[in-house]
């Protein structure tokens, strides 16, 4: 009778840990789903503002054009997923191109800060521009009389100083953690287009800002 007792302890340790494990591995699952889900979104938050600031920069030398900003940071936002196809790697960039496009139109957006409409009223010029033999109107930057006005007028300064905002919602692809995010997003009154379409989103954010060097126009 003595030598059972160790082995019916034994046994006992042994369904013990097991309860333990089956209690526990839920909470492990959980957490694993929300450290994959996060480490995702972080990564596409770098992604949307490095694309941020290409798009600023790209607004900042070709007039503040919404349509060439929107192309740069479609372009710049096609590479948030690694493009494994190597052997048609032109292929794989297209679809990607054209997937972003397709989710921009849907849930993205670019919204100009600066120049505001005061700011474009107050100090834009109808200026005959030489390239496209029309008239255009638009903040200028490039005559005697802004370059002076600059050193000396700070409204005139922000003025010349484009401020953009983008927001992204992006995918959540993690079982678990995709449909609690997407709850939290909705109740918050964000992504409502997606979450409300079962298609689980968080909403990101970014914004940039970058002197003119091109004259803006509306």
């Amino acid at each position: 009778m003595l030598t059972n007792r160790p082995q019916s302890s034994h046994k006992r340790q042994q369904a013990q840990a097991v309860t333990e494990f089956i209690i526990a591995w839920p909470i492990i699952l959980l957490a694993i789903c929300f450290v994959v889900q996060l480490f995702w979104l972080w990564w596409a938050q770098q992604t949307l503002h490095t694309a941020t600031q290409y798009a600023a920069r790209t607004g900042a030398i070709n007039h503040g054009s919404q349509q060439k900003m929107r192309m740069t940071l479609i372009g710049a936002m096609a590479g948030i997923k690694p493009q494994l196809n190597h052997e048609q790697p032109l292929v794989a960039s297209l679809a990607a191109v054209a997937e972003q496009t397709l989710h921009y139109s849907l849930y993205g957006s670019i919204k100009v800060r600066q120049p505001t409409d005061e700011q474009f009223k107050q100090f834009s010029q109808r200026r005959w521009n030489v390239e496209q033999q029309q008239w255009v109107t638009e903040i200028p930057v490039d005559h005697y009389a802004a370059r002076k006005a600059k050193q000396n007028n700070d409204q005139w300064a922000a003025a010349r100083r484009l401020v953009i905002e983008t927001q992204w919602c992006e995918n959540l692809k993690i079982p678990l953690a995709a449909e609690f995010l997407s709850l939290i997003a909705k109740r918050r009154g964000e992504c409502l287009l997606g979450n409300s379409a079962g298609q689980p989103q968080w909403p990101l954010n970014s914004s940039a800002e970058h002197e003119m060097l091109s004259g803006y126009r509306k």
